[in-house]
């Protein structure tokens, strides 16, 4: 909402409009917390919890966009590298420890699919540009 105020009454673009919202809301909830943290009204357990989530959140959404350009770029066995190990960190319980066995084993599991799949690649390409047909 605060974007679409900027771009109407002031005249900002959307990107710097965007990034004059961001600063506006940083330092509202700055305030914000320093009000309700001086008056002992903040839970932090909770907000540990909700910054470890919003981070691990995060991650997930900057591996799987990764991984989706390297897909896009015809290299998928590149993707694997992050693509994986997103999906490790997707766990509904389990305590951090798994949490984070599971990501690197789906790490080093990505890096024996990477390069099986580099192998395989090399080893068919010969065949196919024999036969005619295009390569991968």
């Amino acid at each position: 909402m605060l974007i679409f105020v900027f771009v109407r009454c002031y005249g900002y673009d959307f990107l710097h409009a965007g990034a004059a919202a961001r600063v506006v809301n940083v330092a509202t909830n700055a305030a914000a917390l320093s009000y309700f943290a001086s008056h002992g009204l903040v839970l932090w357990q909770v907000g540990a919890g909700m910054a470890v989530c919003n981070i691990v959140g995060a991650t997930i959404g900057a591996l799987d966009v990764r991984a989706y350009q390297l897909i896009r770029a015809g290299r998928p066995e590149d993707a694997l590298l992050y693509f994986l190990p997103c999906v490790a960190l997707i766990q509904p319980n389990g305590s951090l420890v798994e949490l984070m066995g599971g990501a690197a084993a789906a790490l080093v599991a990505a890096f024996g699919w990477r390069a099986l799949w580099r192998y395989m690649s090399r080893r068919r390409a010969p065949v196919e540009r024999a036969e005619g047909l295009p390569s991968l």
